[in-house]
């Protein structure tokens, strides 16, 4: 009984523990169903969000197909925007290149257009320099060209005084020629007028003597007015005028030689004319016919007049000196 008893409570302890173990149980399947149906929730819900992940993984491929054939055709048009870039870049490489090669021609072309205005502002200085000394030679020139302007109109006032001298000269030749043929005109008649012999032996003593004397007076006279008219006389010569750069002219040269030649004329005349009596009145084979006194008179009357046409020819020559 004892064992019974203890077998009977063994096996109540154990069906207390079974009875425990079967709540304990009964609680977790109670507690397993409810995870059952929450995992049954979860599950519809899963397979809900699963089906809606399928839906979204189709509408996802469908977007994806999509954009893939839009990216196909981005990336294509990128490859060919790309490729269009590179043969840009490439055309830009080569004007580039080309514009280096330009820039370079440009440079050398640049230094060679500094070159080219160096050389020119160094032409430019030359230039400026001959131009200041041409304006110089210029202003020289005009200045010699206003002296031979001035020394022209002193030449033809000069030309003018000379023509004036000139005819005052030919007046005085051609009065001194009168005067000289009124003279031999008279000497002729008082030589043929003459033929007393008492008279030979008086003249022979005295004629002489006042000849001499006479002829020495005239020729000091004629001396110094000669020296004067060979003085002034040079005035007309032709050399005067012909060296000289200021010639107006053939006119010129030939009144000049007119003038000299006249003024020669005048050289060679007025001598002869002066000794001419003196020597007919010294001849040996006059004298013996000649009478003292008339003659005298007569030579000293044309002395007188000898000397006032030789006075005028002086202050002729004088005042053309004086313009001159």
């Amino acid at each position: 009984m004892d064992s019974f008893a203890v077998t009977l409570i063994e096996l109540t302890a154990e069906a207390n523990k079974a009875k425990n173990e079967l709540a304990v149980t009964r609680a977790e399947l109670e507690k397993a169903k409810a995870e059952a149906l929450n995992a049954n929730g979860l599950l519809e819900s899963t397979e809900r969000k699963l089906m809606e992940a399928l839906d979204g993984c189709d509408r996802l491929k469908f977007e994806y197909e999509d954009s893939a054939a839009a990216w196909k055709t981005k990336e294509e048009g990128f490859l060919s925007c790309i490729k269009v870039s590179e043969e840009e870049i490439a055309k830009e490489k080569e004007d580039n290149n080309r514009l280096n090669d330009a820039w370079k021609m440009a440079r050398e072309e640049n230094s060679r257009l500094r070159d080219g205005i160096k050389h020119a502002v160094n032409e430019t200085t030359v230039v400026k320099e001959a131009l200041e000394t041409a304006q110089n030679e210029n202003s020289l020139l005009k200045n010699q060209l206003h002296e031979k302007e001035n020394t022209l109109r002193q030449l033809k006032h000069e030309l003018e005084s000379l023509k004036v001298s000139e005819a005052a000269a030919l007046d005085s030749v051609r009065e001194l020629k009168s005067l000289l043929a009124s003279s031999s005109a008279v000497d002729s008649k008082n030589t043929r007028n003459l033929s007393e012999p008492g008279s030979l032996g008086l003249s022979k003593v005295k004629i002489p003597e006042a000849r001499k004397s006479n002829k020495i007076l005239s020729f000091e006279r004629w001396k110094q007015d000669n020296h004067q008219v060979r003085r002034r006389h040079s005035v007309g010569e032709v050399g005067l005028l012909e060296g000289s750069s200021y010639a107006i002219g053939g006119s010129i040269r030939h009144k000049n030689r007119m003038f000299g030649s006249i003024s020669n004329m005048s050289d060679m005349q007025v001598p002869s004319s002066l000794f001419g009596d003196e020597r007919r009145s010294l001849n040996p084979s006059n004298s013996d016919r000649l009478e003292i006194t008339p003659f005298n008179e007569t030579v000293a009357a044309n002395h007188k007049k000898k000397k006032t046409v030789l006075g005028r020819i002086g202050d002729v020559l004088r005042r053309r000196s004086f313009h001159r």
